[in-house]
């Protein structure tokens, strides 16, 4: 197992508020966090999401709400070589958060600063 992925791995698992979905990507692993209730404040959604990169170190390209893409299970990963199938590694379907205690555990944390355009 590559240094990449057992560093990633080892983010997950420090995460107190385990992923309702995690996808092996074949080139990363995607942790994904199902809410109990809607999130339509572009804003707050957009904080969450650079608290949760900053926290785990993940990648920035995922902040992007329009742009932000996750492979499809039972895809071919062609990015590496060899390729590798796109699969779903553990599924939670009952676990939900609320947005407070996603917020509760990110303020655990120092916060990233927010840079000034």
């Amino acid at each position: 197992m590559p240094e990449s992925e057992v560093t990633a791995r080892a983010k997950l698992a420090d995460v107190t508020l385990p992923s309702s979905l995690t996808i092996n990507e074949g080139d990363r692993l995607t942790g994904l966090w199902l809410l109990t209730e809607s999130l339509t404040d572009q804003a707050r959604l957009r904080t969450l999401l650079h608290r949760f990169a900053y926290r785990l170190g993940s990648d920035p390209a995922l902040i992007d709400v329009p742009h932000a893409l996750v492979a499809v299970p039972g895809t071919r990963c062609e990015r590496v070589h060899p390729t590798r199938t796109v699969h779903v590694e553990t599924w939670a379907r009952e676990q939900r958060y609320a947005l407070t205690d996603i917020e509760r555990w990110l303020d655990m944390f120092p916060r990233l600063r927010e840079r000034r355009t």
